[in-house]
Order: C-alpha cells, then structure tokens, then sequence
C-alpha cells in the first residue's frame, strides 16, 4: 500500500493532465491532501507556467490563472497594506513588484491552509494546521521561512493577527 492523504486516499496524481472534468476523488482542495500534496502541486504549477511540464495543466490554462483578473483586492493573502494582492483565476497573485508570487489561504471549521509560491525561484511553503489560528500560524512560519532562506520579494503579512507569536 502506497501514501495516502489525511483521508486515506492516495495522494492527488501529478501525471495527469486535466483536460477533461475530473473524478470527484482527484480534485485539489487543500482540505483533501496534504502539505505535500500542496506544495507539489505549486511545483507543477510554476513549471508548468515556464513550460517546464504540463503533468497537470497546460502552459497555456497555467498562465491564464496566474494573469491578474483583478488588478487589486481587499482581503490580504499574500501581501499587506503596502503590497496589495492581485486575483487570478483560484489565486491570489502579487502586486506588479513580485509578479511570479502566487498562493492562497484558505479555512474550514477548525482548519487552516496556506500557500505561497514564488514561482521563478520555486520558493515556498505550504502549511496546514488543524486550528482557528492555521493562518496566524502560516504567517509567522513563512516569515522565519523567508529570513532563513533570503525570499526576495517576501513581505511580512501585516494581518492584526501575524505578529502574536512573536
């Protein structure tokens, strides 16, 4: 028996390219897999947006949601009052200062998700917490994150919530 995710399913496949609607079990919310699930699938992401593979979408479709849809938004994700988040399609995206960032933050009842991608230098973190406090703890995490290993363009999440644990 191979890995499974948190519900006991095999992880989400990586191979297949979804050209076609896929099966109920193989759709991709946070919730479903995995911190490895998640960052993997940021990995195909940002190769993918580089023509680099196509395991789970096409260059083109890659590109297309990480294009800004919305040049500006009021829920911070991955940026702060000063480094506005933009919208793609199923990603928050960053401003026109750190254009290869993208990410999501995400909650359920009693938990807490948390991707950021910089998708030029494949830096990132996915971090999942059984907890009201997941992305509280995602913040100050990929903070220590960003000093350890020198992310440029990384800034601190200015949420009334990220500087707690400090």
């Amino acid at each position: 028996m191979g890995p499974t995710n948190v519900r006991g399913r095999p992880p989400i496949p990586l191979t297949r390219n979804l050209t076609s609607r896929p099966k109920q079990s193989e759709l991709f919310p946070p919730r479903s897999g995995t911190p490895s699930d998640l960052a993997k699938f940021a990995i195909e992401i940002a190769l993918s947006k580089q023509g680099k593979s196509n395991r789970v979408l096409t260059q083109t479709i890659t590109r297309e949601m990480l294009r800004p849809q919305m040049p500006r938004v009021e829920e911070i994700a991955l940026g702060n009052e000063q480094h506005r988040d933009r919208m793609g399609l199923g990603f928050f995206l960053g401003d026109e200062t750190r254009p290869d960032l993208f990410g999501h933050i995400g909650d359920d009842e009693g938990f807490q998700a948390m991707l950021i991608m910089f998708g030029d230098s494949g830096q990132g973190a996915a971090i999942m917490a059984n907890s009201e406090y997941g992305i509280m703890l995602g913040d100050f995490v990929c903070e220590e994150i960003a000093k350890e290993y020198g992310w440029k363009g990384y800034v601190p999440s200015d949420r009334p919530h990220a500087q707690q644990l400090t």
